[in-house]
């Protein structure tokens, strides 16, 4: 793959490579509020695991919820990415072995699935494999 490429701007549900337990995909999933951490729930296409992406340049791009949609996911406490008010938050997602890698702007750290497990925190640190990729599909 290419290892620069992007998913175009648009409409997807996002979960990651790594199968729960139970053999469940696991979706990004908006809590239903702002500064909470998104968590990992089994895949449904429920509204709140829609995202929209959003261009910002050739390799940055930003995520907004389609429930909550004058919001931007940004870098919480924690490190855990969580639904912030509007402020130009950015993410770098490339292409990778297994699926999409979603790091910070600076490409230090990664997004990554942790135990894999139903409704577990995202997080964010370091490069943990299929753990740390995830798959865009399109709705």
């Amino acid at each position: 793959m290419d290892t620069q490429a992007k998913p175009p701007a648009g409409r997807y549900v996002i979960y990651n490579r790594v199968l729960s337990p139970n053999g469940e995909k696991l979706a990004l999933t908006y809590p239903g509020y702002q500064r909470e951490a998104l968590t990992l729930t089994p895949l449904h296409h429920g509204a709140n695991q829609i995202w929209i992406l959003n261009d910002w340049d050739a390799t940055k791009s930003s995520l907004t919820p389609e429930t909550a949609r004058n919001t931007q996911v940004g870098w919480g406490s924690g490190n855990v990415p969580i639904v912030l008010p509007p402020g130009n938050y950015v993410w770098t997602l490339a292409s990778s072995a297994g699926g999409y890698i979603i790091q910070d702007g600076g490409k230090t750290v990664y997004w990554n699935a942790g135990e894999a497990v139903a409704n577990t925190k995202v997080s964010i640190g370091g490069d943990n494999g299929l753990q740390a990729r995830w798959i865009f599909e399109r709705v």
